[in-house]
């Protein structure tokens, strides 16, 4: 059964936390893999982005992390601190945008489902708004996004999107 949660920072491996690890274990085999073709980000997540960007940020942003079987096989964040990854474009984030990876071998919709359930359900705690962006050609999270009760209002020419060689049309979805 998978279990979302926030990311356990003190089980650490060479001083990352293991959760991270999987993450960056999945996303970067899923980039060599071209198995993200929505996402905007193409560089490999590396050890030093998780210790010198991910930790010193973590109270900032909100995370959430999905789990089966012991290892982490998606995730999402939310960024009040915009530039706490080494993505090329994180400069370009407004606060409070989320990013959603689920390990390319799952299945997006049920794993994504539930965390941004979760994220969702922590930004009323926080009273805190957000925004979450899916390519206008990403259907499997537009489908989630409305099984979530969400409708996204399109917008056709996103300039950090289309730096990333995707087609610039996303939909935009406020959250909570």
């Amino acid at each position: 059964m998978i279990q979302i949660r926030k990311p356990n920072l003190d089980n650490l491996q060479d001083g990352v936390p293991k959760d991270f690890l999987d993450v960056m274990e999945y996303f970067n085999q899923g980039l060599a893999e071209g198995s993200y073709l929505y996402i905007p980000r193409k560089n490999p997540i590396t050890t030093k982005e998780i210790r010198t960007l991910w930790l010193p940020s973590i109270k900032n942003n909100i995370c959430f992390v999905a789990e089966l079987d012991e290892k982490v096989i998606g995730s999402a964040n939310c960024f009040f601190d915009v530039a706490s990854s080494a993505y090329a474009q994180a400069k370009e984030r407004k606060p409070g945008e989320i990013a959603l990876t689920v390990a390319p071998d799952r299945n997006h919709r049920l794993v994504g489902y539930g965390i941004l359930s979760e994220m969702i359900k922590e930004l009323r705690t926080q009273n805190k708004k957000a925004f979450f962006h899916t390519d206008s050609e990403f259907q499997e999270e537009r489908r989630m996004m409305r099984d979530l009760g969400h409708r996204g209002r399109l917008i056709k020419k996103y300039e950090r999107y289309r730096k990333a060689g995707l087609s610039g049309k996303v939909y935009a979805y406020k959250l909570p």
